[in-house]
This record gives structure tokens, sequence and C-alpha cells, in this order.
């Protein structure tokens, strides 16, 4: 037996560490990641939230421009300059629409 290579254990190439020690270090290197999570997740959020303000406050004021717009016409006599602000103002909304979600993807990812 003395010609046979002996096989090494794990504990052999490893030193022991101590159980205690080993557990506080892993639970600060784990406090220290779930508070970095924790930050970023609110900070992703805050951003969500802040384009979703922004888009409704811009969408409102469309909607509110062009029901002024469309309430200041009379019924069969529109004249051009009105009809043009009532495409004018919805097509401005669904472009506002298309890069909120743009935006809104950006941000999500």
């Amino acid at each position: 037996m003395d010609g046979l290579p002996q096989r090494l254990a794990a504990r052999d190439i490893f030193p022991p560490v101590p159980l205690i020690e080993w557990n506080k270090s892993m639970a600060d290197e784990n406090t220290t990641l779930y508070h970095a999570s924790v930050q970023h997740w609110s900070h992703a959020e805050q951003i969500r939230w802040t384009l979703l303000y922004n888009y409704l406050m811009a969408s409102t004021i469309l909607l509110l421009a062009w029901a002024t717009v469309f309430a200041s016409a009379v019924p069969l006599s529109i004249s051009w300059p009105k009809r043009i602000a009532l495409v004018v103002l919805p097509t401005a909304g669904l472009l506002l629409s298309v890069l909120w979600i743009g935006l809104g993807l950006r941000a999500s990812s």
C-alpha cells in the first residue's frame, strides 16, 4: 500500500472554517446585496411612475385642448383651422402614446 497514491479529502485541501464565521460573512454579503437590490428596484419603480405621471399629464392636456376646440365650434360650420386642430390633437396623442410605450419598455429593461 505504500506505492499507491493517497486519496485527498476535501478537508485536506480546504481548511475547515468555523460555521459561525462562515454564516456571519455570508449574512453580511447577503444583506449588502439585498439592500443594493432594493435600492435598484425602488429607483426603477420611481422612474416608471414618473413616466406614467408625465404621460397622463400630457394626454390630459391634449384631451382638454381637443374638447375646447370641439366645444367652441358651431356643429355644422366648423372652420378649417378648427378642423385641422381637431385632427392634429388626436394625432399628437397617438404619437405620444407610441413614444410612451417605447420609454416604458426602456425603463423596464
